[in-house]
């Protein structure tokens, strides 16, 4: 074997071995959008989580090492969930969220799957699907983590306000 045809197999080799890595590289390198929103009160009844006094604004951010941060009105937020009809979009695979609210005897925390967001002035609804811990027994102030959504996606056109 000639010496120059060893050399490309031998680099051929370190580029399939690299490969991998270098495809987690690039995925790492596509941050996720974290959302958060908060309520002066959330109430939860009949797999209904409703939030009162939401802000105009959804709050966003992204994992390290990208760190990330904004604000996107929530009228958007929600027009976008509704319309992204894409295979990770959260119209077709509904995220996950940690909601938290802060009642007199202390602070409870559930993990739920949300869906069907609906926006009505500052009170915003979804449907909740209960995955740990259990809603919460009186409505109090509260705050509603959302994980997450490829940053790819939304950052394109996500924060133009709806047309």
């Amino acid at each position: 074997m000639s010496r120059k045809v060893a050399l490309i197999l031998v680099t051929l080799g370190v580029l399939l071995a690299l490969y991998p890595v270098a495809k987690l590289a690039t995925a790492q390198a596509r941050p996720s959008l974290q959302f958060v929103q908060t309520a002066q009160k959330i109430d939860y009844k009949d797999g209904v989580m409703t939030l009162y006094g939401v802000p105009a604004q959804t709050m966003f951010f992204t994992d390290r090492p990208n760190r990330v941060v904004g604000n996107l009105p929530t009228n958007a937020f929600v027009a976008k969930w509704t319309t992204d009809k894409e295979p990770n979009g959260f119209a077709t695979n509904p995220p996950n969220a940690a909601v938290t609210v802060f009642e007199p005897s202390g602070a409870k925390t559930a993990i739920v799957e949300l869906s069907n967001p609906r926006l009505d002035g500052s009170k915003l609804s979804y449907n909740v699907k209960v995955l740990r811990g259990i809603g919460p027994a009186q409505p109090a102030e509260g705050v509603l983590f959302i994980d997450n959504f490829g940053y790819a996606s939304w950052a394109q056109n996500a924060f133009a306000p709806p047309a």
